[in-house]
């Protein structure tokens, strides 16, 4: 359907990308995924998703890089996703232009 709405998941660990794209496409979301921040960069920059799930710790390029890099040429809402609860690490992820930290 052309009305779905697209999210992109984007987390180094496979089992997690699984977990949440299940769940998502049992509510009716399409779903793009991606690997690594290098990845989500292209993905959101060719396909425009309508909301991006971001994993905060991923080798080489890290969603606060790839949030940054998103962020030069696209506004999509950012949700960046980790299991660092610090209130550093959720200020360093709003400042790179995420709209929530989780």
């Amino acid at each position: 359907m052309a009305d779905t709405y697209q999210i992109l998941v984007v987390d180094d660990d496979a089992s997690i990308v699984h977990i949440i794209d299940t769940c998502l496409r049992k509510a009716g979301y399409g779903v793009l995924v991606a690997y690594n921040g290098d990845n989500a960069v292209k993905i959101a920059e060719e396909r425009r998703p309508d909301l991006i799930i971001m994993d905060v710790m991923m080798p080489h390029l890290n969603g606060i890089l790839a949030t940054m890099r998103i962020r030069e040429k696209n506004n999509v809402p950012i949700l960046m996703l980790s299991a660092k609860a610090e209130g550093s690490d959720r200020v360093l992820g709003l400042e790179a232009g995420a709209d929530d930290y989780g």
